[in-house]
């Protein structure tokens, strides 16, 4: 019996229940407007209406088995020994949600090949969003509650918008790459567009932990 499928069954029944994606077909444009805004919620998603039913996430830390880096299948708890304090750089994309396990590359220029960053990758539908120039919806708290950060363009440093650290949901429009730190610096999580991760304590961080309340910088391409 293959034992990498027994090890990575239980990781993709969490992926499935903590992750929703889907895609879009039109060409990405240049963002327009402000590069963010920050808008209050009454606990439920404010573009819900536009969306999909979805299914209730967990509420409890996910435990994974698993990751895949630079290709090869590694079990969660040795991340830390054999990479230490080294900059992974995930991608979140409809194959890696399909294939249920976390990806991360050691190298960024590595994952940006694999996330297809030099492709024309398109933005979404005016029927999915109702503002063309929105790249990615950021939530304060899992499953698109709490406060609402709006991303139309490339964001340096989300302390200016009170929000550095604080995202926990998101939804893209266009493929974004979340930072770590301020000015695009450390770890990375790119998301492909049109993908809504609605709990990001199901993405593994570098050496440990999740990307719950991590972010601090957003890239929006």
């Amino acid at each position: 019996m293959n034992t990498n499928a027994l090890t990575v069954l239980p990781f993709t029944l969490m992926m499935a229940t903590a992750l929703l994606g889907g895609c879009a077909n039109e060409s990405l444009e240049e963002p327009e407007g402000p590069v963010a805004e920050v808008v209050p919620s009454s606990g439920e998603s404010p573009i819900q209406s536009d969306s999909p039913p979805l299914e209730a996430a967990s509420e409890q830390d996910l435990s994974f088995q698993s990751v895949r880096v630079d290709g090869i299948l590694y079990p969660v708890q040795q991340i830390s020994e054999h990479f230490g304090e080294q900059d992974l750089h995930w991608l979140v994309t409809q194959e890696t949600l399909d294939q249920g396990i976390p990806t991360a590359f050691t190298s960024e220029e590595e994952r940006n090949a694999a996330f297809g960053l030099d492709e024309a990758k398109g933005a979404a539908s005016e029927e999915q969003t109702a503002d063309a120039a929105v790249s990615a919806y950021l939530y304060q708290h899992i499953k698109g509650k709490g406060r609402r950060l709006t991303i139309t363009g490339n964001a340096y440093n989300l302390t200016e918008q009170n929000f550095n650290d604080k995202t926990s949901s998101v939804r893209t429009y266009r493929n974004v790459i979340l930072y770590q730190h301020a000015k695009m610096r450390g770890c990375s999580l790119g998301i492909e567009y049109g993908i809504y991760v609605r709990d990001l304590r199901g993405i593994p961080f570098c050496g440990g932990g999740n990307w719950n309340d991590r972010t601090s910088s957003v890239r929006a391409r």
